[in-house]
């Protein structure tokens, strides 16, 4: 967390930082909730330009059995990217270990973030050549193999510019990059302060040793004092079970303070076997730089309607940096009648 508050170029880093914890966000949400079915349709394959989600489009019903962990898969990850630990693992397809370990999509988020930092917005909005609009491409290799290569078009009166982030084989710690991210954006002319970024994906493959993620959507980045929203709408295939994932109007707004930052999520996840659940930040999540995990907040998941009427909901809770609890009406009738109990952090799966 250091870093939020010593680094020279604050714009480039939050986006990095917000990119990392969106995408790990949608990535988890996969773990924990579904079994085999309601995958690709068979229309997308890997390298191609679009995927398909083909999985109920219904509302999902939600469960004694199911409340908790919908809870921990809606969370944790998006408490990981920022440096918490416990997350459960995405990635280990036939796992049925209550363990948590780090997300495969950690690396992926980590590694486009780092690319994107290559590209120098700031020098090119700040050009003196007399032409309005300046053009520049570019390429760097990657740290264990492949490269990367960039253009970008900024137009210097106005501040709003455009690009492309082409990835072949591109390599960084063992994790192998393939696809192309375009961008566009505005900077604040006179500050040099990006005001808005949005990262678009196309069929973007994450592969490390027989583990595979594609990713298609986009991420629009806002910022606001010391206030960073993303939102984003986004399918992803697990490219081991076909299974393929949506993220619909989901937005994260992170608010850095003096020594903690607070998290607010609201959007829609579709899960291929379970439906869909809306997701609410009823209290902002409260995690202090030198804590794993929040001390304060509140989130709930509501889906199907229950048999009383209203919908069924799991509500996650922390109760401290060391327990947090999950409650669920199964009924609908608006009153939680299944609770957890104390949780610890680590154990939430």
């Amino acid at each position: 967390m250091d870093q939020i508050r010593s680094c020279t170029k604050p714009w480039k880093f939050r986006i990095h930082f917000v990119a990392f914890v969106c995408i790990s966000l949608l990535f988890l949400l996969t773990n924990g909730c579904g079994g085999g079915g309601g995958g690709d349709d068979g229309s997308a394959s890997n390298g191609s330009s679009s995927l398909t989600y083909s999985g109920l489009s219904t509302p999902a019903t939600i469960t004694q059995d199911n409340a908790a962990s919908l809870s921990a898969s809606a969370f944790e990850s998006g408490a990981n990217t920022m440096g918490l630990s416990g997350i459960a693992a995405l990635y280990d397809t036939g796992a049925t270990s209550s363990k948590m370990a780090k997300p495969f999509l950690s690396d992926i988020t980590e590694i486009l973030g780092n690319a994107v930092e290559n590209i120098d917005f700031q020098t090119y909005s700040n050009s003196k050549v007399s032409a309005a609009t300046q053009s520049e491409s570019d390429s760097f290799d990657g740290t264990c193999g492949g490269s990367a290569s960039y253009s970008i078009q900024v137009n210097t009166d106005s501040g709003a510019f455009s690009g492309t982030l082409d990835f072949n084989g591109y390599c960084e710690d063992g994790m192998v990059i393939n696809g192309r991210c375009s961008f566009s954006g505005i900077i604040n002319v006179s500050t040099e302060e990006l005001q808005l970024f949005t990262l678009y994906f196309t069929s973007i493959t994450g592969t490390d040793g027989s583990e595979s993620i594609t990713m298609n959507g986009s991420i629009e980045f806002s910022i606001s004092g010391s206030t960073t929203s993303a939102t984003m709408n986004m399918l992803l295939r697990n490219d081991n079970t076909s299974q393929v994932y949506k993220i619909e109007n989901y937005q994260m707004d992170i608010t850095e303070y003096y020594g903690y930052t607070e998290i607010v999520i609201n959007g829609r996840f579709y899960d291929p076997d379970y439906g869909y659940v809306d997701l609410t930040t009823t209290t902002p999540f409260r995690v202090y730089y030198s804590s794993d995990y929040p001390s304060s907040g509140q989130f709930v998941l509501a889906g199907k309607d229950g048999a009383v009427g209203g919908p069924t909901r799991a509500r996650l809770s922390a109760i401290d940096e060391i327990y947090c609890h999950v409650d669920a009406d199964t009924n609908g009738d608006g009153s939680y009648d299944y609770e957890t109990g104390h949780i610890l952090w680590t154990d939430l799966n």
